[in-house]
């Protein structure tokens, strides 16, 4: 039986695999099958292998989960033909035989080569998919867009002392989203009473600390491992040694976080008041690597400044 994997992003078909090795990895990682260059996707993100036969999928401790049929993975399960892989934006559909998803004649099956999504390509459907939802709610949002160009214009044309106090993020923005995603973690983390875990998480956490001056989402990152250590304990009680080491690097990724973000916001604005259309969207793509949550109101900020500035 021929199994073929369609890798769509946003309903763009991206590329297709044919699955004949013993196993395909998915992740950032050059020594991945299939690269998909996009901060949101953990180094190696998921493992799809052929056990006797049969066809499995393994989360490989994915920062943003991997989900079959809208269902998380937590431990490796079997997937069939008609299943549906999600993970950060991007599907994946499962065919055999020719059942597949219509493909154009332009669509070209790459076989069992290693593939690169890139993260221009990832922009790129970005862009496409926010003037689509543009168009649908031109209506209800011309108003709001024709009153923040006229904020532009005015703030422009004040002196450059007063445009310096200038900035889209709005207070109390970046500490919302940390609830927001404390919530998200506590849904995903199911075992709430593993030391094991807790220190496994932790680890993964630190390492990510020490690349955050190289890597934008990588103190991201290291928020959401000290986030799952931490609700890997939570319920215990009394509390292990390893909690009074979690709580103080969830305060300090929270910290640094909101500084770095406050800074991207304000560099972002002033270059916006100078007219620098260019250098302010590279500072929003920025943003939106370093918080790559979509459903944030952080990313969702920064995409919209990055479409006003077309």
């Amino acid at each position: 039986m021929k199994v073929t994997l369609s890798v769509y992003f946003n309903d763009q078909k991206k590329t297709s695999l044919d699955f004949t090795k013993r196993e395909i990895t998915i992740g950032r990682a050059i020594d991945c099958d299939l690269i998909v260059n996009e901060p949101s996707v953990s180094s190696k993100h998921f493992t799809i292998f052929n056990k006797k036969g049969r066809l499995f999928i393994r989360d490989e401790g994915s920062i943003n989960g991997t989900f079959v049929n809208g269902k998380q993975v937590v431990e490796e399960e079997e997937i069939f033909p008609g299943d549906k892989i999600t993970f950060c934006g991007y599907t994946i559909y499962i065919s055999s035989d020719g059942e597949s998803r219509r493909e154009s004649s332009e669509e070209q099956n790459i076989g069992n080569s290693t593939v690169v999504i890139e993260k221009k390509d990832f922009f790129a459907d970005l862009k496409k998919t926010a003037k689509k939802q543009d168009k649908k709610k031109l209506v209800i949002y011309g108003s709001i867009g024709a009153a923040i160009f006229l904020l532009l214009i005015v703030l422009m044309l004040l002196p450059s002392s007063e445009k310096q106090t200038a900035s889209p993020i709005r207070v109390g923005m970046v500490d919302s989203y940390f609830m927001q995603l404390e919530k998200h973690i506590d849904k995903i983390v199911t075992v709430k009473n593993s030391t094991e875990n807790a220190e496994r998480f932790l680890n993964l956490g630190e390492e990510q600390l020490k690349m955050a001056n190289l890597n934008k989402e990588a103190l991201f990152n290291a928020l959401v491992y000290f986030l799952k250590a931490k609700k890997s304990v939570e319920e215990m009680n009394p509390k292990p040694p390893v909690w009074d080491k979690i709580i103080p690097q969830i305060n300090k990724a929270k910290s640094e976080l909101k500084l770095t973000l406050k800074k991207l916001f304000k560099d972002a604005w002033l270059l916006e008041s100078d007219g620098n259309k260019e250098g302010a969207k590279d500072v929003y793509l920025a943003i939106m690597q370093t918080i790559p949550d979509e459903s944030s109101e952080v990313y969702i900020t920064a995409l919209r400044r990055y479409n006003l500035l077309k």
